[in-house]
């Protein structure tokens, strides 16, 4: 299965997160670069730390996460934990569903599975259980 998101509601997700450099940067990216973030992403929903509940995280802050990973070459926490949904996001002409720019679900198929994903991004969260397994 393949992670995939669209660019606009990533980037709006970050700016909800205080990550206003990064949600510039997502907006820019070229699709390997997405497709990374959505891979990191991927994996950390997976094979990340879970909560107390079992649960994972949300898949909004998993792309969030990833997406710093991503855009700054190595991982940290987010600027908030939660989401602040009282920022006022950026406005964009109205797009269908369909016509925002995606996950280009073909090039991450052709990568191998978490190949982007570095012992770096697994060591940094607290699950030490949590190793990189490849499909």
């Amino acid at each position: 299965m393949t992670l995939t998101a669209s660019v606009d509601d990533v980037a709006d997700n970050l700016l909800r997160f205080h990550e206003d450099a990064t949600s510039a940067w997502v907006e820019r990216c070229t699709d390997e670069e997405f497709g990374w973030v959505c891979n990191a992403a991927e994996f950390l929903l997976y094979y990340g730390p879970k909560r107390a509940s079992g649960s994972t995280r949300l898949i909004d802050k998993a792309l969030a996460i990833a997406a710093v990973y991503v855009a700054e070459g190595t991982p940290r926490k987010l600027a908030r934990s939660t989401r602040d949904n009282t920022r006022v996001m950026p406005s964009r002409p109205p797009l269908h569903e369909l016509d925002k720019r995606r996950t280009n679900v073909k090039l991450m198929e052709a990568r191998g599975y978490y190949d982007d994903v570095h012992d770096e991004f697994v060591a940094f969260w607290p699950n030490r259980q949590m190793r990189l397994e490849r499909r």
